[in-house]
């Protein structure tokens, strides 16, 4: 199983969390992520790929 590591952000972007779990493919590993961050922006990374990253606007959007 590939591992992932998963970056809960702040408002302004900063890691506030960082885990790591292994998942069957990167659609599973995303959607554990969603669950996780509980509606907090994220990103998954394998190894040096970034599989998924929140939208720029939306982490400023929340800041506001």
């Amino acid at each position: 199983m590939p591992q992932y590591e998963i970056l809960i952000l702040s408002k302004d972007a900063k890691r506030q969390a960082y885990i790591e779990a292994q998942h069957g493919g990167d659609q599973d590993a995303v959607l554990s992520a969603m669950r996780i961050a509980d509606g907090r922006p994220f990103e998954v990374w394998r190894d040096l790929t970034c599989v998924y990253r929140v939208p720029r606007q939306q982490i400023t959007s929340r800041a506001a």
